[in-house]
């Protein structure tokens, strides 16, 4: 786990970063957060590397704000500040996926789930107010990151399933996530859609199977219990380690070339956590065990150059915020491509209009346009080559300058 030290910029960290991972609130809606009492916090608990990128964003995107009434920020979670609206985590409401072609979502109209939410934190009847909410708007960032931003990019009849490979579960497979997540409250919803393709390795070291661990590098034992796996994919702070069973074959025995999350949910009748459509499916597409290629990054000087990569994950991740009764609709969207390696987990990243890339625990980011943006993806081939002169460093938000080059080859692609 990495850790930075907030310090005198405290004050200019956005409301959306506790929705982000960032900071754990009791309130799932992020503008019920409450500021901790002496404004600055030392030793902030970040949750993974992909949450560490935050911070960057809230110094470099919010300084012009430093002014604004900070009372509605989130404090850490051992100093958790009275809920004071409650919760407000019901999944209620129309779930508004916008589906622009992610191919298995199948979301449509979600209604309101919210029998099984548990307190909204709206009154004392516990019911939320007709908010007249829309479908979140599609909306496109000015950097792509390559096919990173296309949902198309998110479908596993990109790769052909290893049908022959039954002999056990080696090999390297390539797994496809789509979620959207509700926040509601009486003031106002977040929609959460994720879109996440990770290609990953499953290997036999010391007779032990062990899986890459793509949110935090290195590799982890793989358990079989009950014909189920759990596999690292995702930060604690998004889903945690998700359960998966096998779609085809058995598990247990290795033959399985197809799993599938255990807790999928495709509709909003069984909404849990704000979910109304949670679906994860991996294939196995090679037996190949050996790295997808190699990754480089340097930040302030500090490089670690020629790294193995055996986890490689794309995302997409667009958070619609919607006030009662307004027909306005504020986002934030984050594209990145992540490189996991035994020793360190690389990342580029943007969010409008924020470039940054991450490494041993550090970040680096700036709003200039990078002087080398080279950035080729397809379904088999992973290119990048972005050069940082005039960015930000955290934590030790000093100047700085750095770089990332990533060359990866995917295997299985049906159309490369």
């Amino acid at each position: 786990r990495a850790y930075a030290d907030a310090g005198e910029n405290w004050q200019l960290f956005r409301p959306s970063l506790a929705k982000l991972g960032l900071y754990r609130c009791q309130n799932s809606r992020t503008n019920l957060c409450s500021l901790h009492n002496n404004n600055s916090v030392s030793n902030v608990r970040l949750l993974s590397p992909w949450a560490m990128s935050f911070v960057l964003i809230a110094l470099a995107g919010c300084a012009a704000d430093s002014n604004d009434d900070t009372s509605f920020l989130p404090v850490p979670p051992d100093n958790q500040a009275p809920d004071d609206d409650g919760s407000g985590d019901d999944g209620s409401g129309d779930d508004g996926s916008g589906d622009d072609g992610s191919g298995d979502d199948g979301s449509g109209d979600d209604d309101s789930g919210d029998d099984d939410s548990g307190d909204d934190g709206s009154g004392d009847d516990g019911e939320l107010p007709d908010c007249g909410y829309t479908d979140p708007l599609e909306i496109t960032p000015a950097i792509t990151l390559g096919n990173t931003n296309d949902t198309g990019t998110y479908q596993l009849e990109h790769y052909q399933e290893r049908t022959d490979l039954t002999e056990n579960l080696t090999g390297t497979w390539v797994m496809m996530h789509r979620h959207i997540r509700l926040s509601n409250s009486s003031s106002g919803r977040d929609t959460e859609q994720l879109w996440q393709k990770s290609v990953f390795i499953i290997r036999n070291h010391s007779d032990k199977l062990e899986v890459a661990s793509c949110s935090y590098g290195g590799f982890t034992e793989l358990t079989i219990n009950d014909d189920q796996i759990t596999l690292p994919l995702f930060g604690d702070f998004e889903l945690g380690n998700v359960s998966f069973t096998a779609a085809t074959g058995s598990i247990t025995d290795g033959s399985s070339t197809r799993l599938q999350s255990a807790m999928s949910q495709e509709d909003s009748d069984n909404n849990t956590d704000g979910f109304t459509l949670r679906h994860s499916e991996a294939i196995k597409v090679s037996d190949l065990v050996s790295p997808l290629g190699q990754s480089s990054a340097t930040i302030d000087g500090n490089s670690i150059n020629n790294t193995d990569v055996f986890c490689f994950t794309q995302k997409r991740d667009v958070t619609t915020s919607q006030d009662c009764g307004s027909q306005e609709q504020t986002h934030n969207l984050i594209v990145s491509l992540q490189a996991s390696s035994v020793s360190d987990v690389q990342e580029l990243f943007y969010v409008d209009p924020v470039y940054a890339i991450s490494s041993n625990e550090k970040i680096l980011g700036q709003q200039s346009t990078p002087s080398v943006l080279d950035i080729t993806t397809s379904h088999s081939q992973i290119t990048v080559q972005v050069d940082l002169t005039d960015g930000v460093i955290i934590p030790n938000d000093e100047s700085g300058s750095g770089s990332l080059t990533l060359n990866l080859t995917l295997p299985g692609a049906v159309i490369p």
